[in-house]
């Protein structure tokens, strides 16, 4: 696959409402030694996934963003076989990817992080239906659209691994906190890697607080094929990580407060999602936003 189209979540359809016209993210591996990538996506119905392109300008970087010989130096002693993990920008050719799954998807509480990361018209929604499975003929689409997805993936060679699937309705309590889950669709937002090595990342939903164990099967099998994997700490998302008064009430509302350097999130820990981050060999650029701090 030479050319991929990337679209921000701030630029897709709403981040949380699983529908016809809006579905997963994806973390995408690869093991084509310094040349190997991870791909972030939001899946569009009727948009292209991807294109073969004449166009060299996402080939170019593989001899411009060379890693060190210590980037690429497995964590574990192994045999010799290539690590499976190995991705150090967003363009290079596609070898291995984990695609999310939208089964089982249940529907967020409306709490302040979900209101300020969310359209207002499906604020009653939420409220309405937190804690509960989304309409199975929204999932049922959902999950057409990532299956056919996933075929045209095994049919240009990529080998395609898939999350375990949880009981998300399962309401979990913390000592800070209580929620049910959410889903497993967007494996871009919590897995983030940089050369060979795996960061499980520490968001800020407090009903994605457990998605990590959806992963943790792949984690461990990757980390012992020689793969780093680092684990984030994790936050207490007690009522300190949020601003409870946040002053939301539409997207132009969200817009305007981000331009002030207002978020819904406070420094009090921690928190941040891999899709704020882009790879281009050994720089990587992050941005503040909702779910990601400058802490």
């Amino acid at each position: 696959l030479h050319c991929y189209l990337y679209l921000p979540a701030e630029h897709a359809a709403d981040n949380t409402l699983i529908s016809s016209r809006a579905m997963a993210s994806f973390v995408l591996f690869s093991r084509r030694g310094a040349a190997a990538q991870l791909f972030r996506y939001r899946l569009l119905s009727g948009i292209p996934l991807h294109t073969r392109s004449a166009i060299a300008a996402g080939l170019w970087t593989r001899s411009r963003h060379v890693p060190s010989a210590e980037w690429n130096k497995p964590a574990t002693q192994s045999d010799a076989k290539e690590c499976p993990v190995n991705s150090h920008n967003e363009w290079d050719p596609l070898e291995e990817v984990i695609v999310g799954r939208a089964e089982g998807a249940c529907v967020p509480p409306l709490t302040s992080e979900v209101r300020a990361n969310t359209n207002e018209k499906w604020w009653p929604f939420y409220a309405k239906y937190g804690g509960q499975p989304f309409p199975r003929e929204h999932l049922a689409k959902a999950e057409k659209q990532v299956a056919e997805f996933c075929n045209v993936l095994q049919h240009e060679g990529v080998k395609v691994r898939r999350p375990e699937l949880v009981d998300f309705s399962v309401v979990c309590k913390t000592p800070d906190f209580q929620s049910p889950g959410m889903y497993c669709a967007m494996p871009r937002d919590i897995l983030l890697t940089v050369g060979n090595e795996m960061i499980e990342c520490p968001m800020a939903w407090r009903a994605r607080f457990f998605e990590y164990r959806c992963y943790r099967s792949l984690m461990k099998e990757y980390f012992r094929e020689g793969a780093k994997w680092t684990t984030a700490p994790k936050p207490f998302m007690s009522d300190e990580l949020y601003d409870l008064d946040y002053p939301i009430k539409s997207v132009e509302d969200r817009s305007r407060l981000a331009a002030q350097g207002r978020f819904v999130t406070t420094e009090f820990e921690p928190c941040f999602d891999a899709a704020d981050f882009m790879r281009c060999g050994r720089d990587i650029f992050v941005q503040r936003s909702q779910v990601c701090q400058y802490v």
